[in-house]
C-alpha cells in the first residue's frame, strides 16, 4: 500500500499527475480527481490505483463519444464501434453507453427518425435504401420496422419525384430520346431505393407513359 503524496498539474489544463511516495502512479483529469476524492495523504493500493486506472479510461471514452456526437447524431453501435477502435474494455464501453442513454444522448428510435427526417430534406430515397443505410448502423431491425413501417406509398412517391427534380429534364422530342430519357431516370431512382412502381408512377409524370406504352 502506498499514500498520495503529492498531485502535480500537467501543462495541459485539467490534467494531473499522481504521486505515490513521492513517485509518479498515474495520469488522471480533474473530474476523477474531484468524483473519486484523490487527495494527498490518501491510501492508494494496487485495487483501488486500478479502480482509478478504469475511471481514468472511462472518463476518457465518455469524452470520446460526446466529441462524436458534437459532430451528428449517433446510433449506439456506430458509439460502440468507434471506442471498440480505440481498444476500451467492454466494461468501460457499457458504463459509457448506459451513461449516454441516461443523458438521453443516445436514443435508436430518435436517431432513426432523425436520419430518415434529413435524408428526405436533402437526399431522398425510397424505403429499400433507408433499410439498408439504418442496418449499417447497427439499428435494431424492429426500430428500422416501426419508423420505415410510417411512409406510405404517397410519402415516397413525393420523395421520388423530389429526388428525380434535381436532375435536369430531358430532351424527349423522339422515340429513341424518350427510351434513353426513361433509363438513365429509372436507373438514377432505382439506385435510390425506390420500388419499379414508384419508379413508373413517377416517370410516367415526369415523361408521360413509358415509350413502349404508347400504343396500348
Amino acid at each position: 500500500m502506498g499514500k498520495i503524496t503529492a498531485i502535480k498539474p500537467q501543462r495541459r489544463p485539467g490534467r494531473y499527475n499522481v504521486m505515490v511516495d513521492d513517485t509518479f502512479a498515474i495520469a488522471v483529469s480533474e473530474k476523477v480527481l474531484v468524483d473519486l476524492q484523490l487527495a494527498p495523504g490518501k491510501d492508494l493500493d494496487e485495487q483501488y490505483l486500478a479502480e482509478v486506472a478504469q475511471a481514468e479510461d472511462a472518463s476518457k471514452a465518455l469524452n470520446a463519444a460526446m466529441r462524436l456526437l458534437e459532430v451528428r447524431e449517433r446510433s449506439e453501435s456506430e458509439i460502440r464501434a468507434r471506442l471498440n477502435q480505440h481498444e476500451y474494455a467492454p466494461s468501460v464501453i457499457d458504463s459509457v453507453i448506459a451513461k449516454l442513454r441516461g443523458y438521453g444522448f443516445i436514443d435508436d428510435a430518435h436517431f432513426t427518425s432523425s436520419w430518415i427526417q434529413s435524408r428526405s430534406r436533402s437526399q431522398p430515397a425510397g424505403v429499400h435504401k433507408l433499410r439498408n443505410e439504418l442496418s449499417q448502423k447497427g439499428v435494431a431491425r424492429e426500430t428500422i420496422d416501426n419508423a420505415v413501417g410510417a411512409i406510405t406509398e404517397e410519402d415516397e412517391i413525393d420523395l421520388a419525384t423530389k429526388a428525380i427534380s434535381k436532375r435536369k429534364l430531358e430532351k424527349t422530342s423522339t422515340f429513341e430520346e424518350r427510351q434513353a430519357a426513361y433509363a438513365r431516370d429509372s436507373g438514377y431512382l432505382s439506385r435510390r431505393g425506390f420500388s419499379w412502381f414508384i419508379i413508373k408512377t413517377v416517370l410516367k409524370s415526369r415523361y408521360g407513359p413509358q415509350p413502349e406504352e404508347d400504343e396500348e
